[in-house]
């Protein structure tokens, strides 16, 4: 068993480094990278808690895997205390909720739940395969499943906030379009009274 350090610092740095090349090439907007920066940092904190520390294992302990979807959260649930299997199910869900929220913040072709689905089953499949791969942790589909319906979660969460930000500018417009008829009311009503009054003289 190799245990290898990992250097979040070092490795946050070059993300931002990263970052930096590519906005001013591609001249992204603030908000979009705003939500790149948030990414890179949530992708950060996902390696952390998913393969630190780094253990490989060159040894002869089998490598786990289980593909049959709900077993394993089942079984943590009968013979796990509740606490721990609730703080296990639930990280797992919130883990890759983030995601669901920035992908359709930094580009259009994440703005659907298929594709932010898709994006967390790939995402998750890549982190269970590294894990299976060195032998540090089990390959469960469970984690998978609840990573994926995290990330969809999180869409579902950025949709809403939307749709409650658009119709509350649109509450807004509306309000100053009627402000602004308000005023001028006086004096459309006063050119009318004008005009009738020379058509009288008239």
């Amino acid at each position: 068993m190799i245990e290898l350090p990992f250097l979040p610092v070092q490795f946050a740095l070059a993300l931002l480094w990263l970052l930096q090349l590519w906005r001013r090439r591609a001249g992204l907007p603030w908000p979009q990278t705003r939500a790149a920066l948030l990414l890179l940092m949530h992708l950060e904190l996902v390696l952390q808690l998913t393969f630190v520390p780094l253990r490989i294992n060159l040894g002869g302990l089998p490598r786990i895997v289980n593909l049959v979807p709900l077993v394993e959260s089942l079984l943590m649930l009968r013979q796990a205390p509740l606490p721990l299997s609730l703080y296990n199910l639930m990280g797992n869900f919130i883990l890759l909720l983030p995601l669901g929220i920035l992908l359709p913040q930094l580009d259009r072709r994440w703005r659907s739940g298929v594709a932010v689905f898709a994006s967390g089953v790939l995402l998750s499949l890549g982190i269970e395969t590294l894990q299976w791969l060195t032998g540090c942790r089990i390959f469960d589909i469970d984690d998978i499943l609840l990573n994926s319906l995290g990330a969809l979660a999180g869409w579902a969460l950025w949709r809403a906030l939307r749709w409650r930000t658009r119709r509350r500018r649109r509450a807004a417009s509306e309000r100053a379009q009627l402000a602004g008829d308000g005023l001028h009311a006086p004096e459309r009503v006063g050119k009318e009274a004008l005009i009738g009054g020379a058509e009288a003289v008239r």
